[in-house]
């Protein structure tokens, strides 16, 4: 017995070879990670004799008889499933491991392919709007930051896997959930990594469960993109009172709060939380939310039947322990009760009121007031000058 070396594009391969030109059966199913026992027959041309030198020379490609003759290699490579079938079964099937490999190639492409993250010119804009004015009204407790921002975490990881074609998750990664020193009951995205929970709100949280419906109900609004998909144009000469002054005339219509109360739900129930505990903050709101109702939301008593009934049909990853245990969060919740809005109010806190609400099925009176006094002056008539 000699060794034979065969030289194909891509690797060489050593095999044995009968030096009677003798066709034997060799098992190489794990070349193509397949189980079907393959045949391989060796053609050794019996022309000239038979040594190490002569089979070690370069191959050259053509036909011989030896060879395969649409190929020129050395082997025919054909597995016992389709031995002595017809010429296409054959054909058909050497196409087999290209086929697998650009499916298995396409697979990987789309499984790292993701949605696209929100329009710079949105994120500039909530950018500006941040660090210009809303940063002053964050409250920067760093054990109240930590906590807001591990539940944002939690609900920001299962995002992709929850809307995998919405959810940029390298984006969401970067969202900072902020705690910001306002009585108003509300939370608020502004289209860029940047969730306001309003402390009027929190202190009406009775439980990590409520809050995070929340900050879900937050996220949702910037996955699906709501602000894009209003009349805003972002405008980065405008000042900044124009700009919190469009959020008020582009409210999220009725259908936007109801896809983004489905979609929260589910993140709810995939980062670990009790879907069925989703609706219970909404349900006490109702005794605070003065029995408004707006033309574009929905009735709190309405709003938590549907929200039931979405979670019903919610699927909970499993149980998984709170981020703070109940006693954690009331001790959170009475240090963050103890900080009182500004007097005044500055600038900032007004934009924050003003914003419309997301959480009641209605603007409180304080933030319609802020709203009228954003509102910009009615430009100022023509004066024609008749001659005297």
């Amino acid at each position: 017995m000699i060794q034979v070396m065969y030289k194909s594009r891509r690797e060489s391969r050593r095999i044995a070879a009968h030096a009677n030109g003798e066709s034997e059966r060799l098992s190489i199913g794990a070349l193509f990670r397949m189980t079907p026992q393959v045949s391989v027959t060796k053609h050794i041309p019996q022309a000239g004799p038979l040594n190490e030198e002569t089979l070690r020379q370069p191959e050259k490609r053509r036909a011989s008889p030896g060879r395969n003759k649409r190929t020129g290699h050395l082997f025919s490579v054909v597995p016992q499933c389709v031995a002595g079938r017809s010429r296409v079964a054959r054909r058909a099937w050497r196409f087999q491991p290209a086929l697998a490999l650009a499916c298995i190639t396409l697979i990987a492409f789309l499984a790292g392919c993701q949605a696209p993250p929100p329009a710079a010119i949105f994120v500039e804009q909530s950018q500006r709007l941040h660090q210009d004015a809303l940063a002053l009204t964050v409250i920067t407790d760093p054990d109240l930051t930590d906590y807001l921002q591990e539940i944002g975490n939690r609900i920001a990881a299962v995002a992709p896997s929850v809307a995998p074609g919405k959810a940029n998750g390298d984006f969401l990664k970067s969202v900072r959930c902020f705690l910001v020193n306002c009585d108003t009951i509300n939370a608020f995205n502004t289209g860029g990594p940047d969730v306001y929970i309003y402390n009027g709100l929190f202190q009406q949280c009775q439980s990590e469960e409520e809050l995070a419906a929340v900050v879900a109900h937050a996220y949702a609004h910037l996955i699906n993109r709501d602000l894009e998909a209003t009349r805003m144009r972002p405008d980065p000469k405008e000042p900044l009172s124009m700009t919190a002054w469009q959020f008020v005339i582009n409210r999220f219509t009725l259908q936007q709060e109801e896809r983004a109360d489905a979609l929260a739900v589910a993140l709810y129930a995939k980062a670990g939380w009790d879907p069925n505990h989703f609706p219970f903050l909404f349900e006490h709101l109702e005794s605070v939310s003065g029995g408004i109702v707006a033309v574009d939301r929905q009735a709190l008593p309405s709003r938590v039947g549907t929200l039931q009934s979405v979670a019903s049909d919610a699927a909970r990853t499993g149980r998984i322990l709170p981020v703070a245990d109940p006693r954690t969060y009331l001790s959170l919740q009475r240090r963050a009760g103890n900080i009182h809005e500004p007097p005044g109010p500055p600038v900032p806190q007004i934009y924050l009121r003003a914003f419309p609400n997301c959480i009641l099925s209605g603007d409180t009176p304080e933030q319609r007031q802020a709203q009228e006094r954003l509102r910009p002056a009615p430009p100022k008539p023509n004066q024609t000058i008749e001659p005297s």
